[in-house]
This record gives structure tokens, C-alpha cells and sequence, in this order.
């Protein structure tokens, strides 16, 4: 015997219409309460964001939109960042802004890495008591760091392998050995062009050694203040 299909009745255009208004009022409440506690309230940004997805759901993405703005007076970015945010962020850390949240809601992976990342970056703003603007570049900071440990590692060790052998070979040089071996050249102004760039080489070299000496030690100095941050954004969340 065959099974009726089950038809889902489709609401009807007046009620529809009632349920986008009461939704859009509750809208404006919203907005008048924004305006007053002047983003400072955390709770209330993710009333907002909340409320939004919440339109988006039952009336279309369009429909949620074009309302939300004429409830709330806010652009329409606004409103998609607000939605963005609340889809993105898989937790909600109080004692940081919404906008510390909004700067977290770009990161990738499974929900499951990207929630563990998004706690972990949001208990270090906390611990660490930065400013949207100051997390914003310790975000991008440590972006590149991890950049410059995934792509660079390999190159930059070999580099250095192949910087070695050029300075042993520059030293062991056979044309060298020959003008130590050699009868000085006839031509004085030659040896003082070749004494003058030996000097000038060695110079340089030294100069590059003394650069590279302070950046590895900024370089280090970083990656400790990172870490250091990291492991007291980790004591706090655990609770010690």
C-alpha cells in the first residue's frame, strides 16, 4: 500500500506578513537599547546578531535584510557582519567585545578546530586585556608567524646550509690560496683593489651577521611573549 506523502502547508501571505512585522519590532527594541548602552553591553550585540539569524531563518535572507534595516537604521553591512559573526563564532567568551568575537569568525577549518582556535585567541585577548585594535594585530602577528613557519622553515634552513658552504668557499677559495703562494702582483693598483674589496667584503659580512644576530633575537623574543601569552590565556581557561 503506498504512503501519502506529507504536504507541508505553506503559511499564508497575511500571516507571514504579521510575523516579519513582530519580528521587526522586536527589531527596534533592539536598536533603541543599542543606542543607549552605546556598544558596551556585551550580551545585548549577540541579541542583535541573534535576531537576525533568527530572520534570516523564517522569512529569507532578502526579506530579513530589508526589514532589519528599516527597523534598526543600521546599513546592511552592518547587519551582514552582525549575522556573520553570530554563524561563524562557536563561542562566546564574556569579558571580550563582540568585536573581538567578529575579528575570530574568519577562521577555517572543521567546526571543531575552528571553536578550540576561536577560545583559545579569545582567552588571550581577555588575559592579555587588548583592545579590539590591539588583538586585531596580535591576530595578524601571529598569522604570519605561522605563515613563515609553514611555508618558510625548509627554504630557510637550506639557505642557511648554502650561505655556509659560500663563506667556507670563499675562504678556501683557490684563488686565494694562489695569491698567498704567488709573487705580489706587478700592478700596484691592483693590490690595492683587491686588498680594498677583501675589506669590503669582510665588512659587509660582518654587518650582516650583527643584522641577522638581532633579528633571530627579536625573532625569539616574540615567539616567548607568544607563548607566554598563550599559556596564561590557557591557565585562565582552565580555571588555575
Amino acid at each position: 500500500m503506498a504512503t501519502k506523502k506529507k504536504v507541508l502547508k505553506k503559511k499564508p501571505a497575511v500571516q507571514t506578513r504579521r510575523e516579519l512585522k513582530e519580528w521587526a519590532e522586536r527589531g527596534k527594541g533592539l536598536r533603541v537599547a543599542e543606542d543607549r548602552l552605546r556598544e558596551t553591553e556585551f550580551a545585548h550585540q549577540w541579541k542583535i546578531a541573534d535576531w537576525i539569524r533568527e530572520g534570516q531563518r523564517k522569512f529569507g535572507v532578502e526579506a530579513a535584510y530589508d526589514a532589519a534595516q528599516k527597523a534598526t537604521r543600521m546599513t546592511r553591512e552592518t547587519l551582514q557582519q552582525f549575522a556573520h559573526t553570530a554563524k561563524r563564532v562557536l563561542i562566546r567568551v564574556k569579558g571580550v567585545s563582540f568585536g573581538h568575537h567578529r575579528l575570530v569568525a574568519r577562521f577555517k577549518g572543521t567546526e571543531k578546530q575552528r571553536k578550540a582556535r576561536q577560545k583559545k585567541e579569545l582567552l588571550v585577548a581577555r588575559t592579555m586585556r587588548y583592545s579590539v585594535e590591539k588583538f586585531a594585530a596580535y591576530l595578524k602577528n601571529h598569522e604570519k608567524k605561522v605563515e613563515r613557519q609553514e611555508n618558510t622553515p625548509t627554504n630557510a634552513d637550506a639557505v642557511a646550509e648554502k650561505v655556509m658552504e659560500l663563506c667556507q668557499h670563499l675562504r678556501d677559495h683557490l684563488s686565494l690560496r694562489t695569491l698567498f703562494k704567488s709573487d705580489p702582483p706587478k700592478d700596484n693598483v691592483r693590490r690595492k683593489e683587491v686588498l680594498a674589496e677583501l675589506r669590503a667584503t669582510a665588512e659587509q659580512l660582518n654587518k650582516n651577521a650583527d643584522s641577522l644576530t638581532e633579528m633571530w633575537r627579536q625573532s625569539d623574543l616574540f615567539h616567548y611573549r607568544d607563548h607566554e601569552a598563550a599559556a596564561a590565556a590557557a591557565r585562565a581557561g582552565s580555571g588555575r
